[in-house]
């Protein structure tokens, strides 16, 4: 009597894409260090960055543990923002992204074009800022790293 075995895949297509519905995307090159930046945008911004713990993202490659942090602020009008700190000790959260140091996700049903270009501005302006490039989602291929 031979046994069948049961293979069972997790599809993670229909929550990927409710995830990452209503976003909006930047990357930002900048030569400091991820409190300093979040300190920059709730200054320069308005924002108020904060730490969640319960959202880093933990990854296992090359044998080793990696922890990238993800800092987060709800807004009043129901939107959300997500700041990832794209490297963790020469390990990238998006390995397609390695000259990105943040990637911060706008999410919401309540962006508007002229906010979102306010910050797109803004961050060009600061010293500390070397790149800030609008990123397509459907363009990265480790996309599913991001989710939270």
């Amino acid at each position: 009597m031979s046994q069948v075995k049961s293979v069972f895949r997790l599809d993670m297509t229909e929550s990927s894409e409710n995830f990452f519905k209503d976003t909006r995307f930047l990357g930002v090159s900048a030569a400091i260090k991820s409190y300093q930046f979040c300190w920059m945008l709730n200054y320069y911004l308005g924002y108020n960055f904060r730490l969640n713990p319960n959202n880093q993202i933990r990854l296992y490659r090359s044998n080793r543990h990696y922890s990238f942090n993800v800092y987060e602020e709800k807004l009043v009008n129901g939107n959300e923002s997500f700041l990832y700190h794209n490297h963790c000790d020469g390990e990238f959260l998006l390995p397609e992204l390695n000259k990105i140091d943040f990637i911060w996700m706008i999410k919401g049903k309540n962006i508007l074009e002229q906010q979102y270009q306010t910050i797109f501005t803004t961050l060009k302006m600061q010293k500390s800022v070397v790149l800030v490039t609008k990123l397509e989602i459907d363009s990265l291929k480790s996309k599913s790293n991001l989710l939270l």
